[in-house]
């Protein structure tokens, strides 16, 4: 907005928002500090004569010029490029920043014109599905940290993501595919949930599009997916349970569930134990048999096996019901420590791996852009799977037990 030379709300390089900046400021006032000692003035008034005109766009060579460097430097580290220094990019994107640079999706894509495609004439649309009800993902923090990344990486690439939650607006698929095609939809993320998974009739819709799938890993049709390393995260939970002390560790788990994820929990949790002396004092219950939770038929069947066995602490990926099934447990035992295969600071656990779920939707929007720059649609000839592995975390207030 231009009033009388002035423009209003336009973000200056050396801080402040909201205030009235034009070429008058820097004959006033003079360049910041931070950019005089670098000799860079000029640069400065290049920069705001563009603001006065109304056109503000930070460009590479406009960073480089600050930093001092080439522009194919600050482009990788844009991109957070590993072949430049975590330093220098810290510094190159706090510039941009301060700047307020935006990804181009546009320009992203004209670049993939220099290497002798020819682009599509769709504009830069993600959709991103999901069926879980948005009372369910209230309480689930699995599928609604995947949509969160899914999203906010769309929007970090300067894409539009439109949301499709099947479970609250229900869309049968060529309905779906229809709304996608008008919308100009170039790349689809799945958000693939257990219990409420999406039917192939609805995943085949992908087909026409760039396509991957977050959370779990479909057979057919074999799209590019994104999921977290879940053998990881049962091999690092033993390991970290021994070197805390811990002597017998029990491992109760959802059947259906495990069943549905290729048992990667239980396989992890063997690959730990073996890697342990004494692996044979690690104990694994499968409860249920469909179920993705602890159903209450199978805490009698729970029970026993802990007076039978008598774990010193429990590893498990349903900590509600965990916890509701120790209640019911003997005094001596309704304190046994808690830890989650998959963990969120919740409170209801002691610790656990951080299966970095927004970091695994991200990951899959990533691969459904690459497909976008290439131009690439449908299944793919042979699949890619990014595993994404997480960390071990011990939740606050939590005293290892006393190594005897």
């Amino acid at each position: 907005m231009v009033v009388g030379g002035w423009h209003r709300n336009v973000p200056s390089p050396w801080g402040g928002d909201g205030a009235w900046h034009s070429k008058r400021n820097c004959r006033l006032f003079g360049p910041p500090p931070a950019f005089e000692a670098r000799g860079r003035f000029t640069l400065i008034r290049r920069r705001w004569a563009t603001i006065s005109r109304g056109v503000a766009k930070v460009t590479l060579r406009q960073i480089a010029e600050i930093v001092g460097c080439t522009r194919s430097t600050v482009s990788y580290a844009l991109r957070n490029n590993s072949q430049i220094s975590a330093a220098l990019r810290e510094r190159i994107q706090q510039v941009a920043a301060d700047l307020g640079w935006q990804v181009d999706a546009e320009l992203t894509r004209q670049m993939a014109i220099v290497r002798g495609v020819t682009p599509p004439k769709d504009l830069p649309h993600l959709a991103i599905v999901i069926n879980k009800s948005s009372a369910d993902l209230a309480n689930e923090v699995t599928p609604k940290r995947e949509l969160d990344g899914a999203r906010r990486r769309a929007q970090e690439l300067g894409y539009n993501a439109y949301v499709f939650n099947l479970a609250d607006n229900p869309l049968s698929p060529p309905r779906l595919r229809d709304i996608f095609r008008a919308r100009g939809v170039q790349g689809v993320v799945f958000i693939g949930t257990a219990g409420t998974e999406l039917s192939r009739e609805m995943l085949l819709v992908g087909r026409e599009f760039a396509c991957a799938v977050s959370g779990i890993r479909y057979l057919d049709p074999a799209y590019h997916t994104a999921i977290s390393d879940l053998l990881a995260c049962g091999r690092i939970s033993v390991l970290e349970l021994a070197r805390l002390g811990f002597r017998r560790v029990g491992v109760v788990l959802p059947k259906g569930l495990d069943v549905r994820l290729e048992r990667a929990f239980y396989g992890g949790v063997l690959a730990g134990m073996v890697e342990l002396p004494d692996h044979g004092s690690h104990l694994v219950h499968y409860a249920g048999d469909r179920e993705i939770y602890l159903p209450d038929s199978s805490f009698p069947a729970i029970k026993a096996w802990m007076l039978r066995e008598k774990p010193d602490v429990l590893l498990t990926t349903d900590l509600k019901n965990c916890h509701r099934f120790l209640e019911t447990m003997p005094t001596g035992r309704r304190q046994t420590p808690v830890f989650a295969l998959d963990w969120f600071e919740d409170g209801r656990s002691a610790g656990g791996v951080d299966a970095l779920h927004l970091m695994v939707g991200a990951a899959a929007t990533d691969l459904v852009i690459g497909q976008i720059h290439r131009f690439e649609k449908g299944l793919p000839q042979v699949r890619k799977v990014v595993e994404i592995t997480g960390t071990w975390r011990l939740s606050k207030g939590f005293e290892p037990p006393a190594k005897g």
